[in-house]
């Protein structure tokens, strides 16, 4: 059963309670800007990109899990842990069942799985009341998206990038078509509506060219991500991969399978807790990114025949 408005707004308001200003941290990366003519599309990556991201990733993409916020966000939710439960103990479940289900994912064919971070909420939580450290309850939808959040937002803190409203707007008004591939749970749309006033369509992000992990039950840096989004800009009009720009932090999950699909490339090192290089990682060798940008504002000068004052 999907959501209700009434209880979309109320994870909203959960995120925007634990949310609170970040700034970035300078990268000292330095910029290589040039217009790059033609582009007609701007493809996205959300953690680390739109949003500054103290963990870079969303639940699910190989990241660490922190036990100290495990009760918090238990108790938060409406469960009760019982006298004993090591945070520890819980957060190392979670991470189990993370790997069994990316192993058996593998172990079917699939490249790089994406998990759906309820499903795994659900089997820790059933873990924990037959291990009688959890108040026996009925583990319902709700619960499980009400845990989701706020664990996330308690273990990754997120803001806005500075810039990113303003340069969305200008490129949309311009004429770009705006979307989005990124690795994602269901709370990262939700995330974008909390902290950017009317979301994705608000900041000009058309919603059938926002392409989710969880929705496609796939992660970076698979290419299918990327083939989809380029399915479904061909349907927009978009017709050479040569007009379309992704831009990401990260080396291997951004720029890697857009190259490789012929879309030009914009690597964003404007926040050192984000940014991947990737400078030792083999897959990387003789790549090399069109632009490099270290404010959103940068961005419009990639895209836009800028006609500078005097």
């Amino acid at each position: 059963m999907n959501p209700t408005p009434a209880n979309l707004r109320g994870l909203m308001q959960r995120i925007c309670r634990h949310s609170w200003r970040l700034r970035p941290r300078p990268t000292h990366a330095m910029p290589k800007v040039r217009l790059l003519p033609h582009i007609k599309a701007v493809l996205l990556d959300v953690y680390g990109t739109m949003l500054i991201s103290t963990a870079g990733e969303p639940a699910g993409a190989g990241r660490e899990h922190d036990g100290q916020h495990l009760l918090p966000a238990l108790r938060a939710a409406g469960l009760q842990p019982l006298r004993g439960l090591m945070e520890s103990q819980g957060v190392e479940l979670l991470r189990q069942e993370i790997v069994r289900r990316h192993t058996l994912a593998l172990m079917t064919g699939d490249d790089r799985p994406e998990i759906n971070i309820q499903d795994v909420w659900r089997r820790v939580l059933q873990c924990l009341q037959r291990q009688a450290q959890l108040v026996p309850t009925v583990i319902n939808s709700s619960i499980l998206r009400t845990l989701a959040v706020e664990y996330e937002c308690r273990v990754n803190p997120v803001w806005p990038m500075p810039g990113v409203r303003a340069t969305l707007s200008r490129l949309r008004r311009a004429g770009c078509l705006l979307g989005i591939v990124s690795n994602a749970q269901f709370y990262t749309p939700l995330t974008l509506e909390a902290l950017f006033r009317g979301g994705c369509s608000g900041l000009g992000l058309a919603p059938q060219l926002c392409v989710w992990s969880y929705e496609q039950h796939v992660a970076k840096p698979a290419p299918a991500l990327y083939v989809e989004a380029w399915r479904r800009l061909l349907a927009q009009g978009v017709r050479h991969p040569r007009e379309v720009l992704m831009v990401g932090n990260d080396m291997v999950n951004d720029i890697l399978p857009a190259a490789a699909l012929g879309f030009r490339t914009a690597l964003f090192a404007g926040d050192a807790r984000s940014l991947r290089n990737r400078r030792d990682d083999p897959r990387c060798c003789g790549l090399r990114p069109d632009a490099t940008i270290t404010h959103f504002r940068q961005l419009e000068l990639l895209c836009l025949r800028i006609k500078h004052r005097h």
